[in-house]
């Protein structure tokens, strides 16, 4: 879907697999102050489901506007707001 060749797709997935591993605290939508921001996470996961949904049914006319490529945006934003407002989970020793 996203033109990525067998060796990219490799270390995306082995990127991915340790990220699994870092203390990183993410946000809980429903638990998300204030309430205009739950909203647009909301809004926003509505919006990606939407696209991904459009990708896969109907890719030849979403290559065009880099439909796929946009759609990342919106995990990206949630991942920012994580960091910026969780944060790392220190470990207790």
């Amino acid at each position: 879907m996203l033109g990525v060749g067998p060796m990219g797709g490799t270390l995306w997935l082995a990127g991915l697999s340790i990220a699994i591993f870092v203390p990183l605290k993410f946000l809980y939508p429903s638990k998300v102050q204030p309430t205009k921001l739950r909203f647009g996470l909301a809004v926003g996961a509505l919006a990606w489901t939407a696209a991904l949904v459009a990708c896969v049914q109907w890719p030849g006319r979403t290559d065009p506007i880099f439909l796929a490529e946009i759609s990342l945006l919106y995990p990206a934003w949630y991942m920012w707001l994580s960091l910026k407002r969780g944060g790392f989970v220190a470990r207790k020793r």
